[in-house]
């Protein structure tokens, strides 16, 4: 999965399953507007990806099927 924004800088991504719990994903810079993760090795279901930017902070759903 790839983030891109596009006049933001992204700071910090964090992902959460649905219990709160912080999960360990390999995160890629690809540049100060691109984040790459590997969610591969993750269980099917939802999670929360936590993007955190120049401008303030998202929240956004992730299904892994």
């Amino acid at each position: 999965m790839q983030l891109v924004a596009a006049s933001v800088r992204i700071e910090q991504v964090k992902i959460y399953n649905l219990l709160g719990e912080a999960q360990n994903v390999s995160l890629s810079s690809v540049d100060s507007q691109a984040v790459q993760i590997n969610m591969q090795a993750k269980p099917k279901g939802m999670y929360l990806v936590h993007i955190q930017t120049n401008k303030g902070t998202s929240i956004q759903r992730v299904v892994v099927q």
